[in-house]
C-alpha cells in the first residue's frame, strides 16, 4: 500500500475523531439547555425587559437576585457603586446607562445594545438607586456555582 494511502486513511480517523468530538459536545450542549441547567445564548437579550421590571419591582439584594446571563452593577440612590461584576468598557457603559436611570421615572427600562452581541438594561430600583444589566450572546450556566466553577458552556464545544 502506498504511503500517501496510509497518510490520507490517518487523516480521515483523524477527521472523524473530531467531527464525533464536536458533534457529542454540541448534543451535550443541546441537553444541558433542554434540561435546564444552561440558559441558551439569546435568552439574556430576549429577557432582558421581563428581568428589569422584576428587579425593579422587587428589589435586588445581591447577586444572587440577578439570573446568571447578566452581569449586574447595582448605584445607591447618590450613584456611587454598591455591588458589581463588571469592569473594564463595561463597567464605564453599564455606569453611564445606570446614572442616567437614576433619574428616569420608576418602571422605566432603558435597553441599548453595545456591539459585539452585548446589551444593557438599565432601570431605577424601587427603594432608590439604579441597576444596569449587561447581557453577552452566549449561553451561560443557570446555577451560580456551575458558573463559578466551570467556563461558560460554549467554551466546552472549543
Amino acid at each position: 500500500m502506498p504511503l500517501s494511502f496510509v497518510i490520507a486513511r490517518y487523516f480521515a480517523y483523524a477527521f472523524a475523531a473530531v467531527a464525533t468530538a464536536w458533534l457529542a459536545s454540541f448534543m451535550a450542549l443541546s441537553a444541558a439547555i433542554n434540561a435546564g441547567f444552561v440558559y441558551e445564548a439569546s435568552w439574556g437579550p430576549a429577557n432582558a425587559r421581563e428581568v428589569a421590571e422584576g428587579l425593579a419591582r422587587d428589589g435586588v439584594c445581591g447577586q444572587q437576585d440577578v439570573p446568571t446571563a447578566y452581569r449586574y452593577l447595582i448605584l445607591n440612590k447618590d450613584g456611587y457603586v454598591l455591588m458589581t461584576d463588571l469592569e473594564g468598557t463595561r463597567l464605564e457603559g453599564a455606569a453611564e446607562m445606570a446614572r442616567a436611570a437614576l433619574a428616569a421615572d420608576p418602571g422605566t427600562v432603558e435597553i441599548e445594545g453595545g456591539g459585539s452581541g452585548l446589551t444593557y438594561a438599565a432601570f431605577p430600583l424601587k427603594g432608590g438607586g439604579a441597576c444596569a444589566l449587561v447581557s453577552e450572546y452566549l449561553p451561560q450556566w443557570v446555577s451560580r456555582d456551575l458558573a463559578g466553577l466551570l467556563p461558560n458552556p460554549q467554551n466546552l464545544m472549543l
